[in-house]
């Protein structure tokens, strides 16, 4: 895995496995089969595709667009957890703007 520091102008997509201890300005964009480590800030989205793990230890602005295998949240997200994915693990210690969940199964979002 790479370990990422300083400031990173833009968009970011992950395509192999990122430990980012610095700052991202825009989105990042988490493939399938990828992994991303955020220990830093990420001040737009963070979108999660199938296949992908995701551990947030620092801070999402924006939203966070959960597609993935597996997210764990121990650090912020300012704005919404949009959850379509079973496999997510939020600490009693996070903090998180929204809570929404997607069931696929009767197609619908619930709020909490």
């Amino acid at each position: 895995m790479r370990i990422e520091n300083g400031k990173i102008e833009g968009d970011l997509i992950v395509d192999t496995g990122i430990d980012l201890r610095g700052m991202v300005t825009g989105n990042v964009f988490v493939t399938n089969g990828s992994n991303f480590i955020l220990h830093g800030q990420v001040c737009g989205d963070l979108i999660i595709e199938d296949d992908a793990n995701v551990m947030i230890f620092g801070q999402v602005v924006g939203d966070v667009i959960n597609n993935g295998n597996k997210l764990e949240v121990m650090g912020v997200i300012s704005g919404s957890l949009i959850n379509n994915s079973r496999k997510s693990k939020i600490a009693s210690s996070a903090s998180i703007g929204k809570f929404i969940e997607y069931d696929k199964k009767i197609q619908s979002i619930c709020t909490t």
